[in-house]
């Protein structure tokens, strides 16, 4: 029997499988997807990853699967689980779904040991309890609010540059700061 742990992003998926006694027999990464299967692109999307997975894994029998997806939430698990049941052979029952934050931190830590950041394109913090209980900070997204985030970040400085530009019609202070924002963008 095979056990698939499979990590999926927005930008890239990748898994592994593993035999009966744990030990490592495949590795690969696939196109991203996110857990967002209400929205038919990323059902899309999800079921290709789920397809590439299925081409490229060691033959044999799934016996088990776990994914962690960026954005999955309980509500899409059954989705998930169905999606991947037809694709990689293992029974609905055999497949368990958790969003990719969930899957990091357990990878890191025990519950209750630890918290952990992830500042990206987006920004979230999560603190798994030692009852289970998970705590969330942020997450939410650009238009809400992702303090922290590469994308908030650029915003701002863009911000920044901007103000000074139609305070003093110059960057003025935030001169440096704009020719490397320039610069990066080609403006």
């Amino acid at each position: 029997m095979i056990s698939l742990g499979i990590d999926v992003g927005g930008t890239a998926s990748r898994w592994v499988a593993l035999d009966a006694q744990g030990l490592e027999i495949g590795r690969g990464a696939t196109p991203g997807a996110t857990g967002h299967l209400f929205a038919a692109l990323e059902r899309q999307r999800f079921e290709a990853m789920a397809e590439t997975i299925a081409a490229h894994r060691p033959s044999g029998q799934v016996g088990r699967i776990h994914i962690g997806a960026t954005g999955l939430g309980p509500a899409m698990h059954g989705d998930a689980a169905a999606i991947l049941s037809l694709h990689l052979g293992a029974p609905v029952s055999a497949v368990s779904c958790s969003d990719d934050m969930d899957l990091a931190y357990r990878a890191a830590f025990a519950p209750g040991e630890g918290h952990l950041v992830s500042a990206g394109t987006g920004s979230i913090g999560l603190h798994v309890m030692a009852d289970g209980t998970l705590v969330r900070v942020g997450g939410r997204g650009l238009l809400i609010d992702d303090g922290g985030s590469g994308t908030w970040i650029a915003l701002n400085a863009l911000d920044r540059i901007y103000r000074r530009i139609d305070e003093t019609g110059a960057p003025a202070d935030a001169a440096i700061l704009a020719r490397h924002v320039f610069a990066a963008i080609g403006g």
